[in-house]
């Protein structure tokens, strides 16, 4: 999967970091946002041969916290200079192009400094570090705070934006909470046709459609491949058509840009004899009237957004039924029962869960259809808990009554159908490859999809069904069968699936579609 070496790996939220970008301003989603209080040298990046020095101060001279960051001046011939970069990893920030920043820094000390940025571009699938741009400062003996806003709308190649810190005379600076986050966009409407398309493999162009408020307004328009920037040209706003072309065989992208707005659109290829299969089963769908899906899950629903098997989904029904179908995305990665019964809680005052901003505004929206699919964190077994990797997280009597109370919350706001999905047959091999390649200080290990722990779930899940009167989807039998199944999952965990394997999802809940007769 292209997307999954940078998003991160486990589904557990305590090994992903949670600040990645989301286009556009739904409700809930993720805002942009880091934060470094150098309270740990990891903050910032300075490798060895590097000009200048850097030190984690404790010496009671940070402005908030035990510590910040002290940056002092070498002198090389007639340079004189000190340089250091705030680390930021890619998937935390995403892709750049047509978004505005702003870094914000407090220093003090002595010496000329310049606050900017190293733009980053991607060639031939490598990185390679572009100019530098920035503004210069003197400091003062007090902490002030300095600020530099950057506009990538003109800028097709930059793939990553790092944080730079020079120190430019002879000197030395205290350096602490700094951040850098999205400018938010100006009003203007930007929005593509088709967020998401799916064409068969022999298709070699396809015309992507944005439209946007007729102002005098120059639209910058890019197509990625693989987080490289491949082509882009300028288009005046109104209706716009951008053809595209070189589309690889398993996906690419193309962004709209204007005054900090980005809108994306994923296109993806599949076999011509599965793109007639999948059109064959959205034909069966047949809408009456407008539907409204929640989707509640991990990171299986939360990661690949705009091009996961919801987006998919989304495709193939609208594609018979066109503005038929729509869908709110509230999955959170790493969830599981009792955390999403916490966030759920936390709408009311009680203690809120990771990521509750993703719920906020949740029952201002009226659904028809309520999926929550979750047991995969649920089901991982720990060497904390269980030093044998047998035990799960959730009991099963903790399953049953958290499940419970959630469809219970969930029922006291929307009288929408509720279908509970069965949890995903992993793959178990390249699971246990990862447990077993895990090294940690602390000496940690744990496991994800084992088959008895996975089968166990998805029995009681079937039982609280029955007991609850909802719905219950099994896709377990489905992955499990599959005769290409390695070729549907992350080879890197084994957890998280690839774009073919999203594919395959979106074919199994358009069948749901079509025998329950949902739309109808």
């Amino acid at each position: 999967m292209r997307c999954l070496s940078s998003c991160g790996l486990a589904l557990l939220s305590f090994f992903l970091p949670a600040a990645i970008h989301v286009n556009g301003a739904q409700p809930g989603e993720d805002p942009f946002s880091i934060r470094w209080h150098f309270e740990k040298s990891s903050d910032w990046l300075h490798p060895a041969a590097w000009p200048g020095k850097t030190q984690l101060d404790t010496g009671g001279n940070a402005r908030s916290g035990k510590s910040c960051l002290a940056l002092e001046s070498t002198a090389n011939g007639d340079n004189v200079e000190g340089r250091v970069f705030l680390r930021i990893s890619q998937y935390r920030i995403g892709t750049v192009p047509g978004r505005r920043f702003l870094i914000r820094v407090f220093v003090k000390g002595s010496g000329d400094f310049r606050l900017g940025i190293v733009q980053t571009r991607q060639k031939n699938g490598r990185r390679i570090t572009g100019r530098t741009t920035g503004q210069r400062h003197s400091a003062t003996s007090n902490y002030a705070e300095y600020s530099y806003r950057i506009d990538l709308t003109d800028s097709p190649d930059t793939v990553l934006i790092q944080p730079l810190i020079v120190l430019e005379s002879q000197g030395r600076i205290l350096i602490d909470d700094a951040e850098i986050r999205e400018v938010p966009p100006d009003d203007f409407k930007l929005a593509a046709e088709t967020p998401h398309l799916i064409i068969p493999r022999d298709q070699q162009e396809i015309a992507i459609r944005f439209n946007s408020e007729k102002k005098n307004r120059e639209i910058s328009l890019y197509q990625f491949i693989d987080g490289e920037c491949v082509s882009s040209r300028k288009s005046p706003s109104g209706e716009i058509v951008f053809p595209v072309q070189n589309i690889p065989a398993e996906s690419c992208m193309v962004r709209a840009a204007a005054l900090g707005n980005t809108v994306d659109v994923w296109i993806s290829r599949i076999s011509d004899a599965q793109y007639r299969k999948l059109d064959a089963l959205a034909s069966r769908v047949r809408m009456r009237k407008p539907l409204h899906v929640l989707f509640l899950g991990d990171s299986i629903s939360d990661f690949l957004r705009g091009h996961n098997y919801i987006d998919k989904l989304a495709f193939w029904l609208n594609r018979r039924n066109p503005g038929m179908f729509s869908f709110r995305n509230a999955a959170v990665h790493g969830d599981f029962i009792t955390r999403t019964l916490q966030r759920l809680k936390g709408m009311t005052g009680k203690p809120k869960a990771f990521k509750q901003y993703r719920y906020d505004g949740l029952w201002n929206e009226k659904y028809d259809l309520v999926y929550i699919w979750l047991g995969h964190n649920d089901t991982v077994s720990n060497t904390t808990w269980d030093k044998t990797l047998k035990k799960p997280r959730i009991s099963p009597e903790l399953q049953k009554k958290a499940y419970t109370q959630v469809i219970d919350e969930i029922r006291k706001h929307t009288r929408a159908r509720i279908i509970l999905v069965s949890a995903a047959s992993l793959n178990e091999p390249v699971c246990i490859r990862q447990m077993r390649s895990m090294k940690r200080p602390d000496g940690l290990k744990y496991l994800f999809g084992r088959p008895e722990l996975l089968e166990e779930w998805n029995r009681n899940l079937r039982q609280i069904a029955m007991e609850r009167k909802v719905n219950c989807l099994d896709l377990y039998d489905a992955l499990k069968n599959h005769p290409e199944k390695d070729s549907l999952f992350s080879q890197e965990d084994g957890v998280h699936p690839v774009e073919k394997g999203h594919d395959f999802l979106a074919g199994l809940f358009l069948r749901d579609f079509a025998e329950k007769g949902w739309g109808q």
